[in-house]
Formats: structure tokens, sequence, C-alpha cells
């Protein structure tokens, strides 16, 4: 894959609206493909593609058995694997050093990032806010990482 290249995997976002959303801020900021689970996930529906604008015509989407083996296997072709986690223990995405390949990993509308996964991941960041909520919804929230990692300085492994 090209330098600046990245992937997103989708651990139990449930909404069709939401993934709809999520594959359209993907073709628009450049994201690789998208993967998610085959089980407790929303399928490629027809609500979904209606939610992506048509997007999801223009979007690689692979539907998998295991998020856990997909990260190992990314971490084997040489990607580097952000997981992320509203808490403030994760690194702030600005000042990021982003290193390319990489797999972002966003969690569920309710649960965040299942633990296993977090723990596979090899950086969890967080977007900073400047409100008290606690966090963006996923689909939103993927509008601002993938925008930051279309456009953030590459570092080459």
């Amino acid at each position: 894959m090209e330098p600046g290249t990245f992937v997103c995997l989708l651990d139990e976002v449930q909404d069709p609206q939401n993934l709809g959303a999520i594959i359209r801020n993907a073709v628009c900021f450049g994201c690789a493909g998208v993967i998610l689970p085959k089980w407790r996930s929303a399928g490629l529906t027809p609500a979904v593609m209606k939610a992506s604008s048509g997007a999801l015509a223009h979007c690689p989407v692979a539907e998998i058995s295991n998020l856990g083996v997909a990260i190992e296997r990314l971490k084997e072709k040489g990607f580097t694997v952000y997981g992320a986690d509203a808490s403030e223990s994760a690194r702030p995405l600005e000042g990021l050093a982003l290193r390319h390949p990489a797999a972002l990993v966003l969690g569920s509308e309710h649960d965040g990032i299942k633990p296993t996964l977090k723990k596979a991941c090899d950086e969890l960041v967080h977007i900073t806010q400047k409100s008290r909520i606690q966090s963006l919804n996923v689909a939103s929230a993927s509008a601002v990482f993938f925008h930051a990692f279309s456009r953030f300085d590459i570092i080459r492994r």
C-alpha cells in the first residue's frame, strides 16, 4: 500500500445510519477500506447504502469473523493500529506522530472498543474536546479521525 494508507475496523457498530455515515466519511477522506465483524454489527443493507449516500459503492468493505485476528494480520503487514478511546489515558489526537500504514479501530455506540481489542492496539488515541460532553457519536468521531489520518505528516517505518 502507498504511504498515507489507512483502514478502519469497526467493533460492533450496530446502527445502520452510523455505519452508512462512517462509510461515507471513509470515502470522503481516502480511507482504503472498512473491516467489520459478521456478527453484532449492522449489515450491508439498503439502509446502510442510503445512509452512505451511495458511498458504499465506492468503499471496499470486508465482513470477517474475528477483528482480533484482523488486527494481528494488519500488524504482520506493517500497519500501526490505533484505537479510538474517549478516556483521558489515551493520547490526544492532536500532535500524534502517526505511522503509516495505519489502522483505526472505532468502537460501538454504547460500549466503545472491547477490552481485548484495546489491548491489541498499538496506541489508544482520543479527540480533545472543549466541553463536558463525554464523547462524540461514532460517526461524527470517524469524520474527525479520518480527516486527521488523511492529513498527518507521515512517519515511515
